[in-house]
């Protein structure tokens, strides 16, 4: 089965190359250009991702903030995500500690890192 993956950022350019690397590997991406549009996709599809790739850097509502609103839904407790950001990750690493991040990407992303990278989150 074809593993589903959100990807979430306000970057369309950055929604677009993700997109692109992952279904070069088959799996089914879906996107979202924010936070508040993350939850409405999750809402909408039943919780039913395999893996959330969550930009921490977003207006309105950020990664974080994000994260801790699926974190609150008993669906979203187990949910995998890793978090994505140009940003420094000390900053952040209490939170995502706090709200089981699988793993910490650092913008911009090659390919076969990205690859590798969701290979590992999604065994």
């Amino acid at each position: 089965m074809e593993k589903r993956i959100l990807v979430v950022d306000d970057d369309m350019i950055n929604l677009k190359m993700i997109d692109f690397i992952l279904s070069q590997k088959g799996y089914l991406v879906d996107k979202a250009a924010s936070g508040m549009e993350c939850l409405a996709k999750l809402e909408e599809q039943n919780y039913e991702y395999d893996l959330i790739l969550l930009d921490v850097e977003m207006p309105e509502m950020n990664g974080v903030e994000t994260l801790d609103k699926i974190r609150e839904a008993e669906k979203g407790k187990q949910l995998k995500v890793c978090f994505l950001s140009a940003g420094n990750a000390q900053e952040i690493q209490e939170d995502a500690n706090r709200l089981a991040v699988a793993y910490y990407i650092n913008k911009p992303i090659l390919p076969p890192e990205l690859w590798d990278i969701v290979e590992k989150v999604l065994m």
